[in-house]
């Protein structure tokens, strides 16, 4: 079967894209459980798990959920109180807004009980994608990418989808790399849609991307084709490059990064206009300024934007595409950049 073949349209009825996971029944000796987790609409977003256990031997006492972010190294363990009885009905809530965790997270869980005569069980692994419950979302998605919308009819998300397939496979070229765990975006239609989402922050703030947990979440309406592209191909950038580094020991700095994705933009922003005014004014930002954060200064940042872009350009067009290709895997080889 071909990937297209594989590609997937799920809708509003599949849970798993809804904040929503299926109960999951698991039995183990004399325990036995079942096991769910929900997203909750009330702010902050609240990640409510439950559990429905009983024992045929004795009482359950004691209760332990453990769980994590997909692609974190730790899990979060938390014991859950209760009296002990045959038969209990537990509960616990995470604060996954307040916690960081963004739309489209996914979270891996399992329950650890004990019985008053020794046994002890443990729940098949679970697993629940984090939707922002107020939107009716829509998913197309195949094994390296999948596409989170609710503004826009169907046609929208396949347009988003190939936009997304068609950067990645530029990102693979560029970096000689292949895509190696699913990346996922989430699209909100408007700034307002998109800032209910998160804790408070700066207005200018357009989307954010989560590298580790593969996942990205950006404002794209229906129909904004030349910014979703934009968009899609600067955002997508950023988290092919993550997985083209994993293993490396050291952090790759913010001009790489940065650079990488503006340079893989389809249309120029002018960025060579924009140096060549900063050097007539003495104003060039140095080279160590470009390995960190960028700071809060919105002349300062779009500066460094470019002259990271630009960096990128020479690496890639005059040094070549296969000596940019071993760059980066001296990078992951733990080579220093100087």
């Amino acid at each position: 079967m071909g990937r297209l073949e594989k590609q997937i349209i799920f809708f509003l009825t599949l849970l798993i894209f809804l904040g929503l996971s299926a109960p999951s029944v698991h039995a183990q000796g004399p325990i036995s459980a079942t096991a769910d987790a929900t997203l909750l609409p009330e702010l902050p977003r609240r990640l409510h798990f439950t559990l429905d256990a009983s024992t045929s031997a004795g009482d359950l006492t004691e209760a332990r959920l453990f769980f994590r972010p997909t692609g974190s190294s730790s899990r979060i363990s938390e014991p859950v109180q209760f009296d002990p009885a045959p038969t209990v009905a537990l509960e616990h809530e995470w604060q996954m807004q307040l916690n960081g965790m963004p739309p489209g997270a996914e979270i891996e869980y399992i329950w650890r009980l004990k019985d008053s005569s020794g046994n002890e069980f443990e729940t098949e692994s679970q697993t629940i994608i984090a939707l922002d419950p107020r939107y009716d979302w829509q998913l197309i998605e195949d094994e390296e990418l999948a596409i989170a919308w609710y503004d826009g009819d169907e046609a929208w998300g396949q347009a988003m989808f190939e936009t997304g397939k068609e950067a990645m496979a530029q990102l693979e070229e560029s970096l000689g790399s292949d895509i190696t765990h699913q990346i996922r975006l989430v699209a909100y239609a408007s700034g307002d849609d998109f800032r209910g989402a998160f804790p408070p922050q700066q207005d200018w703030i357009g989307g954010q991307a989560f590298p580790d947990l593969g996942v990205t979440v950006q404002i794209i309406g229906a129909g904004e084709e030349g910014w979703m592209t934009t968009v899609l191909f600067h955002e997508l950038s950023h988290l092919v490059f993550h997985q083209a580094m994993e293993g490396a020991l050291a952090n790759a700095p913010s001009w790489l990064d940065e650079g990488l994705a503006m340079y893989n933009e389809p249309d120029s922003r002018g960025s060579a206009d924009q140096i060549q005014a900063a050097a007539e004014d003495n104003e060039l930002l140095p080279f160590s300024q470009l390995q960190g954060n960028f700071g809060a200064d919105g002349r300062t940042v779009g500066l460094a934007y470019a002259e990271s872009e630009m960096i990128v350009t020479h690496l890639i067009e005059d040094c070549s595409e296969d000596g940019f290709r071993q760059f980066i895997q001296n990078l992951v080889d733990d080579m220093a950049v100087d």
